[in-house]
């Protein structure tokens, strides 16, 4: 979480340079400045994914499955059987 917090404050503090640097006529640091904002938010789309991921078995590996949808009633019945819990 500390990474996808700090990457999404990089993104947001970039934005604004861009925003003032397209404010005083200067567009070629303005599109610098957003291209570098645009890759922070990006990176912390992965952090924040990487906390989604739940790796439990090759079903649900990469699936976005959180560990609180194990507990939902279609998800237990379908582990269920084949992890023989009754």
């Amino acid at each position: 979480m500390y990474n996808f917090t700090y990457a999404t404050y990089d993104a947001a503090a970039l934005t604004n340079l861009a925003i003032e640097s397209f404010q005083n006529g200067d567009y070629l640091e303005a599109l610098g400045e957003s291209a570098m904002a645009a890759a922070y938010a990006a990176e912390a789309i992965g952090w924040w994914y990487s906390t989604k991921i739940e790796w439990v078995g090759p079903t649900y590996m990469w699936s976005l499955k959180q560990h609180a949808d194990m507990h939902e009633p279609d998800v237990w019945n379908e582990l269920a059987g084949p992890c023989a819990v009754n």
